[in-house]
């Protein structure tokens, strides 16, 4: 139930040594990066940084962007770590973009399977902090809400099942907010039909029992909105990625379109995966493809 939703209270000075002192100690090569890169960021938390001229604030503006568009590119080429080490040469809490590309970093590292339990939850963790702090520092970058939803949705797969509940609409609060700064973003749109997806898929009963166990509100869903989601993927991008393609025919059958179910099942059939993701999406598919598995 509930698939696709699966705190840190500490200050500053507690989290440093937890968090930045043992990010990969799985890979000793990381963990000299990690300390290196964050040793600056805290002896100026401690004792202050001079002021710098107008000079000086211009040509660290001109590296951070340089450096930005690098590190850019070292993520979209799957070189997180590269890109984290990068990141960390213009950290600055002040300054959202780099927040959120580190976050974003953080997360697609703590991906990596090697990782122990410990380890993927204090990067997850530490990357949703960082998106918070972002957020602190501006309101119209949908980036930094795109990246709160997903690591609030990973850093509550840590959390009690009560947690998970809780945040439930924190999730599409975030996803909305994101929406309204770029109503075309692949992710947000995709996100937002699985979050209504999901939740339509619970019956009466399954809500009366989450209410009654754990006191909370299972928020208002329905198939309609997520196949609009879907749908507006399809417009922009067709056939862009199989798990929308996928999604979106399940959310035909679910509205009693089967005709244009039956025309993206078909669609998905003949896709083929680009990612190991949607190879193992690909698998899933095919098992539940023979009787339109909804």
């Amino acid at each position: 139930m509930l698939q696709v939703f699966g705190v840190a209270g500490y200050s500053f000075m507690r989290r440093l040594p937890k968090y930045y002192g043992r990010y990969f100690l799985c890979s000793k090569q990381m963990h000299a990066l990690t300390i290196v890169g964050h040793i600056t960021a805290f002896r100026d938390y401690l004792f202050g940084t001079k002021k710098a001229s107008k000079n000086e604030n211009g040509s660290q503006l001109e590296k951070t962007d340089k450096v930005i568009a690098e590190a850019d590119l070292l993520y979209l080429e799957g070189k997180y770590y590269e890109a984290y080490q990068l990141l960390n040469t213009v950290f600055d809490r002040l300054n959202s973009s780099v927040l959120w590309r580190i976050s974003r970093v953080l997360f697609s590292i703590a991906s990596n399977e090697t990782l122990s339990y410990g380890e993927r939850k204090h990067l997850i963790f530490e990357a949703y902090h960082l998106a918070k702090e972002a957020e602190e520092k501006t309101k119209t970058n949908f980036e930094v809400y795109k990246w709160l939803a997903i690591l609030l949705k990973a850093k509550i797969d840590y959390a009690t099942t009560h947690e998970k509940l809780k945040n439930i609409p924190n999730i599409k609060r975030y996803l909305m907010a994101a929406l309204e700064l770029n109503s075309r973003d692949i992710t947000v749109l995709y996100l937002l039909g699985h979050w209504h997806y999901e939740l339509a898929s619970l019956t009466w009963f399954q809500k009366k029992l989450v209410t009654f166990f754990y006191s909370v509100i299972i928020p208002e869903a329905n198939f309609q909105e997520a196949y609009e989601y879907f749908f507006k993927i399809e417009t922009l991008k067709p056939n862009y990625f199989v798990t929308n393609t996928w999604m979106l025919a399940k959310s035909c059958y679910r509205i009693q379109n089967y005709e244009e179910a039956n025309y993206y099942f078909d669609i998905v059939d003949v896709l083929s995966y680009r990612t190991t993701f949607e190879r193992r999406c690909m698998n899933k598919i095919k098992k539940n493809y023979k009787n339109r598995a909804v």
